[in-house]
């Protein structure tokens, strides 16, 4: 694994999606892109000096339009009914249309369950995609945690690309290190999963989540 400085993994975290996003797949090598192409999911992780998880980025293609699947998940009070291991998600705090803080409980295997308050903003990025930055604000077993999650088009889908730097408080928890990173794949596909699902079953709920999501990315403030 390709150790990065962490001035590096901040820029990583931080720069806006112009910067970043022209292709979220423009970092893979051609086997790799073959792969999502392909419909199967790629992991690729990072090791960070002093952080005891790696920085995972997650790697999906689906069917769907990019709005149709950023809709669903921007829709953070619903999280809990599909994403593994999830028991709440709730908006706590609406700071502005498009910049939220979310109190989320995780269930974790023997640690306690995890409590965390994450401040989630979304934007439009060039080319008719869409991104999600996050960071954790408080947490009970946490020290540190941002994140992204990018949605872009691709052929007559979409691809997704979600990216997690995690640094736990416990000491302990680097025995987890294994069931964290399947917890951020399962994450990934439980959101690629409900969103077909829903277009499958409720059209007509898409359709509203993404009327939603482009009314609160219109007011921008």
């Amino acid at each position: 694994m390709r150790l990065l400085p962490l001035t590096v993994v901040f820029l990583i975290l931080t720069l806006s999606p112009m910067a970043v996003c022209a292709d979220v797949m423009d970092k893979l090598s051609a086997a790799d892109r073959a792969r999502v192409e392909a419909g199967e999911q790629v992991l690729i992780s990072t090791s960070i000096a002093g952080y005891p998880w790696p920085r995972a980025q997650i790697f999906q293609r689906t069917p769907l339009p990019a709005a149709s699947v950023m809709a669903v998940f921007f829709d953070y009070n619903q999280a809990f009914k599909f994403v593994p291991n999830c028991k709440v998600s709730r908006i706590s705090k609406q700071i502005t249309p498009v910049l939220a803080e979310v109190d989320y409980e995780i269930d974790l295997p023997i640690l306690p369950d995890e409590s965390y308050t994450a401040e989630n903003k979304i934007q439009r990025v060039p080319g008719g995609g869409y991104a999600v930055y996050w960071r954790v604000l408080k947490a009970s077993s946490v020290e540190s945690s941002a994140g992204s999650l990018y949605i872009e088009p691709l052929g007559e889908g979409s691809v997704l690309r979600y990216t997690n730097l995690v640094k736990p408080a416990s000491k302990a928890a680097i025995l987890l290190r294994t069931v964290a990173i399947s917890q951020m794949k399962d994450t990934v596909n439980a959101i690629v999963k409900e969103a077909e699902s829903l277009q499958a079953k409720s059209p007509a709920i898409v359709k509203g989540r993404v009327h939603a999501m482009e009314t609160a990315l219109n007011a921008r403030q």
